[in-house]
């Protein structure tokens, strides 16, 4: 992909930057390398394509965007399913603990988890649940198709190959399992996800798809399997897909809506609305049979991915008064780290102009799934102690993406309290200035302990779903890293 782009206009070119000249007086300079960094969940995977938002051709954009619908039909489903599984859950246990007011055995081979007082679940609820049902096993056809471990697998093996492709999150049960996201199995990621969506040859039946039935005829003796009939094409299992989201469209919305079921969610903490990949508040206009997905759909949408992801594009400068154009090819790579694969990380740090590190402020008051007694915050602090004391990122830039802001400021304004979960917080305003003033301080104060040499970093706020702002702050990067490139160059 090639961009014109007025920050390189204005960047005029020693002699010395020169390393190649076609007989188009064509320049190309040195590549860019840039690593994007950061714990799971915070966010890489939308950067990484909001940098393809901005720099891809508009037809290559379209096109991938296209194959971006089951993905985000899978979001939702997954979004529904989760909803489904803790209503019903609430629903057992307040049945149980009805029977044993009445006297009668407890049964022991129920969930253990305690009724929720107070709330009054109808026929309405069960019926909800009973129809949606279905649903379970179109996420995972969906996650067939898409080529995802399912859900279902444990892992309690926590020295696993840390970039192992079939590799899950460790110790994590399944009804907590249905809050991550699975892993891609194939090494690219997401892309190859896409590229076998649109390459997708005549499908085979499966045995998880076999068994859905039309929601709409499930009742009568001649339903038929959704996906039994022999459909080629992948228009055809998406329209398939859709169908059955757009037959259950109402009950959908129904149970988003049920105060009781908001209730449930809030009780037991489960904010499904700051999960990536949400879309319940959009559930009706993607369970339309012509849904399509818009640029915001693609950046929010959400898959799970392992090992390393390159995206690589090149930007080139409009001709200057001699006639000369110059070109450069950026090369940015989305790393999936973890503490016990440092040694695999480090490896792509050689030769890094930059680093962008994302910590989302929003999971001050969440636990690292496989170490409870870790919070999520804690582990941004400790990842970004250790690039910053990285030896081989001495010569690189630090760019610090304090991310998820939106989140941060929903979670405040419903009361939440940081001091609670950070002590060190102490009696400061719960606000979303004093708290971001708060964080950034904190990160600062590492990279000034931490750092081999004292050298500046760049710090901006950023919330992940605003696509505008974070094309203007990607810019403003852009520019920092090109400038200090070029201020290399000049220096040979």
């Amino acid at each position: 992909m090639v961009i014109t782009t007025s920050a390189i206009q204005r960047n005029k070119p020693s002699e010395g930057a020169t390393t190649h000249k076609s007989q188009h007086n064509r320049i190309t300079r040195t590549p860019v390398k840039l690593l994007l960094l950061g714990q799971s969940g915070s966010g890489k995977t939308t950067t990484l394509k909001h940098f393809k938002f901005t720099y891809a051709h508009r037809d290559e954009w379209a096109e991938e965007r296209a194959a971006w619908r089951p993905v985000v039909f899978l979001n939702l489903v997954r979004n529904i399913n989760l909803v489904v599984e803790h209503l019903s859950a609430a629903m057992l246990n307040d049945k149980l603990a009805a029977t044993a007011t009445d006297g009668s055995p407890k049964d022991t081979t129920s969930p253990s988890e305690a009724p929720l007082p107070g709330l009054k679940f109808t026929d309405e609820h069960q019926r909800l649940c009973t129809r949606l049902q279905d649903l379970v096993g179109v996420q995972l056809d969906l996650e067939r198709r898409l080529g995802l471990a399912p859900l279902e697998i444990i892992n309690t093996d926590a020295d696993a190959a840390p970039l192992d492709p079939e590799e899950a999150e460790p110790g994590i049960l399944v009804s907590e399992k249905r809050e991550e996201e699975s892993f891609n199995h194939w090494k690219d990621g997401w892309k190859a996800a896409l590229g076998r969506l649109q390459t997708s040859t005549p499908r085979e039946e499966s045995s998880c798809s076999a068994s859905l039935t039309d929601p709409e005829n499930s009742g009568s003796s001649d339903s038929k399997p959704l996906f039994a009939r022999p459909v080629g094409s992948r228009d055809s299992w998406e329209d398939d897909i859709a169908g059955t989201l757009n037959s259950l469209s109402e009950d959908i919305k129904l149970l988003w809506q049920d105060s009781t079921v908001q209730e449930v969610l809030e009780r037991k903490s489960v904010w499904v609305q700051n999960m990536p990949g949400f879309f319940l508040d959009d559930s009706v206009s993607i369970a339309s049979r012509d849904y399509r997905p818009a640029d915001e759909d693609v950046l929010r949408a959400h898959i799970r991915t392992v090992g390393i992801q390159e995206l690589k594009f090149t930007i080139e400068s409009a001709p200057d008064e001699d006639g000369r154009i110059f070109v450069q090819n950026w090369y940015m790579y989305e790393v999936a780290i973890k503490r016990s694969s440092r040694a695999v990380w480090y490896s792509y740090f050689d030769d890094a102009d930059a680093v962008l590190f994302l910590a989302p402020l929003s999971v001050f008051d969440e636990k690292v799934p496989d170490e409870p007694r870790m919070n999520r915050l804690e582990e941004s602090y400790l990842f970004w102690g250790n690039l910053c004391s990285c030896d081989l990122l001495t010569r690189s830039h630090l760019i610090l993406l304090l991310n998820k802001c939106h989140l941060l400021d929903a979670k405040l304004k419903r009361g939440i309290q940081i001091r609670d979960s950070v002590p060190s917080y102490g009696t400061r305003a719960n606000d979303f200035q004093t708290a971001t003033k708060y964080f950034q301080q904190h990160f600062k104060e590492i990279a000034r302990r931490k750092s081999p040499v004292q050298r500046p970093f760049y710090m901006h706020l950023t919330s992940e779903i605003n696509s505008k702002s974070t094309a203007v702050i990607m810019g403003t990067i852009e520019e920092c890293i090109l400038r200090e490139h070029l201020r290399r160059a000049e220096m040979i």
